[in-house]
């Protein structure tokens, strides 16, 4: 028995030196990397977006790029970290990587936060993107960005709005609103893209370097370094846009023509409002079909969208600062439920007697379903 004890002795001494030294390991900044759930499944993208901070006995939980922080209290044994109401299992904790298993489902990837050692500069990185647009390419996938000073209705303050326009060979197809906000942390210039929908990636971006056409970064995604760039796009002078107004504004256009902007069956999407939609403010196949729309721009900033002489949608529109886009506003016809959007326009080719331009449709096809399709519509 006296042969045993020093050997136990030396066991429980080195037992509890390797969980002080591990849990010193714990004690620092930890910025997410990658998300997914058993199967491997890409999930969970708000996890790329939260910052974790372990002291001795509380855990610090903070949304990047928002005013969003909350504190725990935490106890730690070997393998798992016991907050008041839950339990997460720590897969995984060296000097370079910790993993954290969430319900016994989603497996986050933390790296100890990647310092860049810059000075502040998120006024002037600000002031850089607000002056947009901006061309990014994601993927393979090329997108332009407008980077807008207003507030977004994001539930983390402070975010504003971004509009993403996804580019294909001459248009652009699809225009989504995600929400950006800039932070400076840990010596770190950050900008984050926050998006409601899953298909569009949040992207935490750490800023490397910049100047007035181009910014470069670095983010993560499933767990994988990219390289992120942002090149500032070509915008044509007050006179250019005047030129582009004037021949729009000119008369009023009415359609000769349209084809689906993709083959087969692609780009069609169904849905279904579940309440009842009055057919003197929705567009339908027949009206395409039938060439009986037309639309009315004019120099005050004014558009009305016609079926025959009947104004289906009317609001504001305006060019963006590279000519390619009009965007337009719904106005005065409104409804309590229903309203076609306004959306983008691409323009594809605006002579004095030609218009052709790309615009997600909205088609009602009876009580409240609808199909929505992207056209290429020629008006003369």
């Amino acid at each position: 028995m006296k042969k045993l004890l020093p050997a136990i002795l030396i066991i429980g001494t080195s037992f509890a030196c390797a969980t002080k030294k591990n849990t010193k390991l714990l004690l620092r900044q930890w910025f997410p990397i990658n998300a997914e759930t058993d199967n491997s499944q890409l999930l969970e993208q708000d996890s790329y977006l939260n910052l974790l901070t372990f002291q001795n006995d509380s855990l610090s939980y903070r949304v990047l790029g928002s005013n969003f922080e909350q504190k725990f209290k935490y106890q730690r044994t070997d393998s798992l970290l016991l907050l008041t109401n839950d339990t997460i299992f720590i897969s995984k904790l060296t000097e370079k990587e910790l993993q954290l298993k969430y319900d016994s489902l989603i497996t986050v990837t933390y790296i100890p936060f990647p310092e860049q050692n810059t000075q502040n500069q998120i006024e002037e990185l600000e002031t850089k993107l607000i002056s947009g647009p901006w061309w990014h390419k994601v993927f393979e996938m090329e997108f332009l960005i407008e980077f807008r000073d207003i507030e977004d209705k994001s539930p983390f303050s402070p975010f504003r709005t971004m509009i993403q326009h996804s580019y294909t060979k001459d248009r652009f197809e699809d225009h989504q609103k995600v929400s950006w906000s800039l932070e400076h942390i840990n010596k770190t210039n950050l900008l984050i893209c926050r998006s409601e929908y899953n298909w569009i990636p949040h992207l935490v971006i750490l800023i490397n370097d910049f100047n007035d056409s181009t910014i470069i970064g670095s983010s993560y995604f499933g767990g994988v370094e990219h390289k992120i760039e942002f090149k500032k796009a070509t915008v044509l002078s007050e006179e250019e846009l005047a030129v582009l107004s004037n021949k729009l504004t000119m008369k009023t256009w009415q359609l000769k023509k349209y084809h689906l902007a993709v083959s087969d069956s692609e780009g069609f999407d169904k849905m279904d409002f579940f309440e009842p939609i009055d057919p003197r403010h929705a567009l339908t196949k027949k009206d395409f079909d039938n060439k009986t729309i037309s639309l009315k721009f004019d120099r005050s900033g004014n558009y009305h969208l016609l079926r025959k002489k009947d104004t289906v949608i009317n609001g504001k529109w305006q060019f963006d600062k590279t000519g390619h886009l009009i965007e337009l506003e719904n106005g005065s016809v409104k409804q309590k439920r229903y309203q076609i959007p306004g959306g983008f326009i691409s323009v594809i080719s605006l002579e004095s007697n030609r218009l052709v331009f790309c615009k997600e449709e909205e088609l009602h096809e009876g009580n409240s379903e609808f199909t929505i399709l992207n056209l290429i519509e020629e008006y003369h």
